[in-house]
C-alpha cells in the first residue's frame, strides 16, 4: 500500500471559494442530522439509508429551506 501526502497552498480566490464550499457542504451535512434527529424524535422512524436522506436534500435544493 502507497500513500501520499501533499500540501495545498492556495491563493486568496482559492482559500475564499474553498470556505464556501466547505461551509455548504457543513450545511448539508447538519441539515441531514437534524432531519434524521427529527424523524426519530416524532415518529420513532430512522432515517439511516442514504435513500432517504438524499431525497430530502433534493428537496432542499429544489425548494430552499424549509
Amino acid at each position: 500500500m502507497k500513500s501520499y501526502q501533499f500540501r495545498f497552498y492556495p491563493t486568496a480566490p482559492q482559500a475564499e471559494q474553498l470556505a464556501r464550499e466547505f461551509g455548504c457542504a457543513r450545511f448539508v451535512w447538519n441539515q441531514g442530522l437534524i432531519r434524521r434527529e427529527y424523524a426519530f424524535q416524532q415518529w420513532g422512524v430512522s432515517l439511516s439509508s442514504a435513500y432517504d436522506i438524499s431525497s430530502q436534500i433534493t428537496g432542499l435544493k429544489k425548494t430552499g429551506i424549509p
